[in-house]
């Protein structure tokens, strides 16, 4: 044998190589063979020589199987490698470009993992490098060491490190980052698993059979958020007209055109520099009552047309007036922002005109539905980049509306309402209610209203977070073709048109939509009271149909009304 490579060859597992189990080293030598048998006396050598021990080659006519069967890989592996180095001359693997885009390995499932985790932590509202920069050092790495360097089956190590942008963006594009299954439920605590115990045995077993239920409201408040930007890209657009003339982009997250109002040849959907357009949403909502409680399971459930479920939405910003002319205005304009909540701010959104205890009024005078849907503007003031609640004009406003005759409020009794800090609660003094929050309930225990603080990490218990505001919100994003584009500067108009579609759909909702989420309350607090006070996962049954019978009826009855 003239070859000294069949002799030491080299045959090592751990390579990124295409092909198999050769490492760069090996892949050289393999290839350096397989040329060696290219010369056929060389060839008719080594055939003869390995014939003894591998009786099952001695009919092959070409090197390939030959080289695979002395390095321990496949066939296709060193004909690949022949390829390549015919090709390229070097049989080294080239340095790949990135990453596959489907996650699959367990340390990519690992990290897509952690990344979900701070996603949904953030609620979404997190940019790349953000989610980078919260999980620097805590993914497990793509590279393996070993106890013993180059030594084949050396105990593996994974090293940390940080997911790159570029990662991240992948999951974004490949839509591996979502509100998904794979989100965690919070830890309860000691304090929360008593809190919800406590709150589940004393409210479980109210129903509309005993009118305890009709005496409820709860309120909470969400974000409604522009749908192009929560799908997030740079897209460069050729500009086609339809047969009107009017220039589109075709969306691949939604199956809907976007009409645009330039007509440039490439079109840039948004910038990084854009801060997201979305409206502050506050919402009040009630059991609707049965009108045939006892003839509903044949002839199906009727409700009042009006006082449907929802007593009041409100849009919550904050506005000033503009104190000097410039680019953006006029002095004397009014200037919004997006509100922050904060204890005087809730306090303001129940006592002000038009606020929840005069939509609460309304709603049992069986005032129609668009009349408890409408903006509240509330005074702020601008100090830099701060924008904060203007105290004084509040709390004028407040004591100039305290004077004013009393609202009436005869059927609701109870509000629910959570732990928030912006409800007024101090949550670094364990949640204890600050001087704000008291001022409010003194004030609502006038109308003979009583705040109940729901249990901590408790939205199963919460008719709005149950399936008002995705109600709401899916609504939203079916007709979000309507909403302009966000070009930079168009904010105000992003957020009227949102608005205008959230007013249409919320009074358009159906009372059994409210009903069905109510009951689901219920069934959700019997069964946290049936795991201890634990988490319960999958939502329970409601059991509605069967007890309540359909709504055809209903409906005939209500379109009649319309």
């Amino acid at each position: 044998m003239n070859n000294p490579q069949f002799q030491s060859p080299i045959q090592v597992k751990a390579s990124a190589a295409k092909h198999a189990k050769l490492n760069s080293a090996g892949a050289a030598n393999a290839y350096a063979d397989v040329l060696w048998l290219g010369n056929p006396a060389n060839f008719k050598e080594y055939k003869a020589h390995v014939k003894t021990k591998h009786p099952e080659l001695a009919q092959v006519i070409s090197p390939a199987p030959l080289v695979a069967k002395h390095y321990g890989v496949s066939e296709r592996a060193i004909r690949d490698l022949v390829r390549k180095g015919n090709s390229t001359g070097s049989t080294v693997p080239k340095k790949r470009p990135g990453r596959t885009n489907h996650m699959k390995k367990s340390p990519e499932k690992k990290t897509l993992r952690a990344m979900n985790v701070v996603y949904n932590e953030a609620n979404g509202q997190i940019g790349v490098r953000a989610v980078s920069n919260r999980l620097k050092g805590k993914t497990p790495s793509w590279k393996t060491t070993y106890s013993s360097k180059n030594v084949d089956g050396g105990r593996a190590k994974r090293t940390r490190t940080t997911p790159s942008k570029s990662t991240v963006n992948n999951a974004i594009k490949n839509k591996l980052l979502a509100f998904v299954s794979m989100r965690e439920m919070p830890e309860l605590t000691d304090d929360a698993i008593a809190e919800r115990k406590a709150f589940v045995a004393k409210y479980k077993d109210e129903s509309i059979e005993t009118g305890e239920l009709y005496t409820w409201c709860a309120v909470d408040e969400s974000y409604a958020r522009h749908l192009p930007f929560k799908n997030a890209r740079i897209a460069f657009i050729p500009a086609h007209p339809d047969e009107d003339g009017n220039y589109y982009q075709s969306h691949l997250d939604i199956e809907k055109k976007t009409y645009l109002d330039a007509k440039a040849g490439i079109y840039v959907e948004h910038g990084g520099h854009d801060h997201e357009a979305m409206i502050f949403l506050f919402g009040v909502t009630a059991c609707p009552e049965l009108l045939n409680p006892t003839t509903c399971k044949t002839e199906g459930a009727e409700f009042d047309l009006h006082r449907n479920g929802l007593v009041a939405l409100f849009q919550v910003r904050g506005v000033a007036i503009r104190k000097r002319n410039d680019q953006w205005g006029n002095k004397g304009d009014p200037m919004y922002w997006r509100a922050n909540m904060d204890g005087l701010l809730y306090r303001y959104v129940y006592e002000c005109e038009g606020g929840v205890l005069d939509c609460m009024e309304a709603y049992e005078d069986g005032k129609p539905v668009e009349d408890r849907i409408r903006v509240i503007n509330v005074p702020v003031i601008k100090k830099g980049n701060v924008v904060s609640t203007d105290v004084e004009t509040v709390l004028q406003e407040l004591q100039a509306r305290a004077k004013k005759e009393g609202v009436i409020i005869d059927t609701f009794k109870r509000i629910q309402e959570d732990g928030a800090p912006g409800h007024g609660y101090n949550n670094r003094q364990s949640g204890k209610p600050t001087q704000v929050h008291n001022d409010l309930v003194s004030n609502l225990n006038e109308f003979g209203l009583e705040l109940i603080k729901q249990p901590k990490l408790s939205p199963a218990t919460n008719p709005l977070d149950i399936g008002v505001w995705n109600m709401l919100k899916s609504k939203l994003d079916v007709r979000m073709s309507e909403v302009p584009m966000q070009k930079g500067g168009n904010q105000n108009e992003i957020q009227a048109a949102m608005w205008t579609i959230i007013k249409q759909e919320a009074a358009l909702l159906p009372a059994r939509n409210f009903f069905n989420v109510w009951q689901q309350r219920q069934a959700n607090l019997k069964a946290i009271n049936k795991a201890d006070g634990g988490h319960i996962g999958q939502m329970p049954h409601t059991g509605i149909r069967k007890k309540y019978g359909t709504w055809e009826a209903r409906m005939g009855a209500e379109e009649g009304s319309n």
